[in-house]
């Protein structure tokens, strides 16, 4: 069997349409599916009974389109969809007719969309109130004039070759500062070019690339959403891109690796930054694989909580906390007390000296970032001991201790 002929068993209505006579057979089915549709609107109670049997007829017959209805008791929808791919440009469905837009803020903006849905590919509806009539060249009598009713062109979704774009950050100096690869989600086209639409590999930082190949021009949105039940990690590679889009740099576009356009500017403003949004979730993502706790993003932080994130990353980073201490309670058993008193007082004259492990606690998820070392400056018992009422419980003691001198303290994350 040659390619012909696997082409033709594989479809095998178009052989049927074309040389067996059923045009004609789709012909007067449509004919009757239009009359029975005049019926429906009459209100007739069988007559959706039978579009349906007229409409399996012809789906029967037509090689290029598959009819579908469907009715809410008021409204019926006769909708057609290719049956294959190219299906459109065999048998192409061509529409016109008059509109009639008023010159008022709905009117123009339901215009702009029709035209370009036209012009890009791109969905609309367009309310009965602005259509006159309608004229459809269709194949097998699909066509007619038509008055009365919305007119909804839905966006042909393409069924080619996914497309990948690398959009790269360029410095004054040409070098690249950030690059990032986004994947297709849909693609449009239209008389003028086509709309594409682009989302990041971690799903929040999306583009939109609309090209005029008629006037040579192409237009480029980003919009910037954290998906539900993001990780920190996985925002990352927008935000860092996002970030590195400043006045004075340029872009560079690849589809399929091959470049479309040479670098070209980007105006953006200062206020486009997330400068703090970045830092913070680069924290948080860092401090996630350093606990082996991993949780979404929060959707918000309270100011004593990105405080503590702050001391997290310092510490982390090497960094010493220094700050000051106004006093210090000590809770022992009594038989400590009595055993190392002379001992605990001495150190406290030198500097309290304590070692415990840090926790970062967000959304109810504790993270260990480690074990840090609190040191103070030299102090002095004031008062104590008294019989602890805290956390330690009864048959505690507690020691309170104030500074002497400067009152300095220090904390570090152990290795």
């Amino acid at each position: 069997m040659n390619w012909l002929d696997e082409k033709i068993a594989a479809c095998p209505d178009i052989p049927r349409y074309f040389l067996g006579g059923a045009a004609d057979e789709v012909v007067r089915l449509l004919e009757q599916l239009g009359q029975e549709q005049a019926g429906l609107a009459r209100g007739v109670p069988d007559a959706v009974e039978r579009l349906v049997g007229l409409m399996g007829q012809v789906n029967e017959l037509n090689p290029f389109y598959r009819i579908t209805m469907t009715s809410d008791g008021e409204q019926v929808t006769v909708s057609a969809a290719p049956r294959y791919e190219g299906a459109e440009l065999d048998g192409p469905v061509r529409i016109g007719g008059t509109f009639a837009f008023p010159d008022s803020e709905e009117g123009r903006r339901a215009a702009d969309e029709l035209r370009r849905s036209v012009e890009f590919g791109t969905p609309v509806t367009v309310p009965a109130e602005y259509i006159q009539h309608l004229d459809v060249d269709a194949p097998a009598g699909m066509g007619g004039v038509f008055v009365g009713g919305d007119l909804s062109i839905a966006a042909l979704q393409n069924a080619g070759e996914q497309l990948w774009l690398s959009v790269r950050v360029l410095d004054a100096q040409g070098h690249v500062v950030s690059a990032n690869v986004f994947r297709e989600l849909n693609r449009t086209a239209g008389t003028k070019g086509v709309v594409v639409d682009f989302i990041d590999c971690g799903g929040a930082l999306g583009l939109t690339l609309e090209v005029d190949i008629a006037g040579g021009q192409l237009m480029m949105n980003y919009r910037y959403t954290v998906p539900d039940g993001a990780l920190p990690a996985s925002l990352l590679p927008g935000l860092a891109f996002f970030n590195q889009w400043r006045p004075g740099r340029r872009i560079h576009l690849f589809v399929q690796g091959s470049e479309i356009a040479p670098p070209i500017d980007f105006p953006v403003t200062s206020e486009d930054r997330l400068d703090v949004t970045y830092q913070l979730t680069r924290t948080l993502a860092e401090l996630q694989i350093r606990s082996n706790c991993f949780f979404p993003m929060p959707a918000s932080f309270d100011l004593e909580t990105r405080r503590e994130i702050e001391a997290a990353r310092r510490l982390v980073a090497g960094e010493t906390l220094r700050g000051e201490w106004h006093g210090i309670k000590m809770t022992m058993p009594p038989a400590t007390l009595e055993a190392r008193r002379e001992e605990i007082l001495a150190e406290a004259a030198l500097g309290l000296s304590a070692d415990e492990a840090l926790y970062l606690v967000l959304d109810g998820h504790p993270m260990r970032i480690g074990t840090v070392r609190k040191r103070s400056s030299p102090a002095q018992l004031v008062s104590g001991p008294t019989t602890s009422d805290g956390e330690a419980g009864a048959g505690f003691v507690d020691l309170f201790f104030s500074p002497i001198g400067d009152p300095w303290s220090t904390t570090v994350l152990l290795p």
